[in-house]
């Protein structure tokens, strides 16, 4: 299999049979916020750009995986080195040579059924942008987030579509939002009471909150009095 960071469909052939698989359901998605509030007191449209990386369909390879079978049948998810805020834009060297990723995927077709949630989870975001909750993710600087939203038959009651992704500020109204991966979970999966129950409420925040706070330059769960407590810290450690 070739490296494609944006490939249009997955195709397999393997047990004498074919079948396509066709990821045009994860581009062009994208949020969209005609009046949004800014923190200078301008309102203006902001545009949030959906991002996919092939993870949403995909899986990690394992030690028993037979690598050279998989790039056979077409199951091997290779891609393109690109920058981490745009996986769809691509790194090249002095040459203008691109370099293929370490990362090897294996084509999960419970996943990529899964993935064809993610333009309601969008629209969801779209509609309702002050209603979704979002938790930050221990470890990696509160930068890594994750949000659900419930889901219809013929889905069960308890299931949930959680989705991980990063926010990345690209010009004066203008985020990238990066979604790392996707995938359905139950309850009572501690994701979901995380996401969900009332005692969790002082971790989450508003999709839009941490749209505000990205495009006023800081992290998504970093409000404006605690960078200005960040950079007194700061002065003051250089002054010492």
């Amino acid at each position: 299999m070739t490296s494609n960071n944006t490939p249009k469909e997955i195709n397999i052939s393997k047990n004498d049979s074919s079948n396509t698989y066709t990821l045009e359901h994860l581009y062009s998605l994208s949020i969209s916020i005609p009046q949004f509030e800014f923190e200078d007191g301008r309102v203006d449209a902001v545009h949030v750009n959906v991002r996919p990386t092939n993870h949403v369909y995909s899986r990690s390879t394992t030690p028993t995986d037979d690598i050279q079978a998989f790039q056979k049948t077409g199951e091997l998810i290779l891609k393109l080195e690109h920058y981490r805020d745009d996986p769809q834009q691509i790194k090249t060297d002095g040459q203008g040579k691109t370099k293929t990723d370490s990362e090897a995927r294996i084509f999960c077709p419970e996943k990529y059924e899964q993935s064809k949630l993610l333009p309601t989870f969008i629209e969801e975001l779209n509609e309702r942008p002050n209603k979704i909750s979002v938790l930050p993710n221990r470890g990696d600087a509160r930068t890594c987030l994750s949000a659900l939203i419930q889901l219809s038959p013929p889905y069960a009651a308890n299931e949930y579509f959680l989705v991980f992704f990063t926010l990345h500020k690209k010009r004066a109204a203008s985020v990238n939002m990066v979604i790392e991966t996707a995938f359905v979970v139950s309850e009572p999966d501690f994701r979901v009471r995380l996401l969900t129950e009332s005692k969790n409420q002082h971790q989450r925040r508003p999709f839009i909150v941490l749209l505000k706070n990205t495009l006023a330059g800081r992290l998504p769960f970093e409000s404006a009095p605690q960078k200005a407590r960040k950079k007194k810290t700061k002065r003051k450690a250089r002054n010492k």
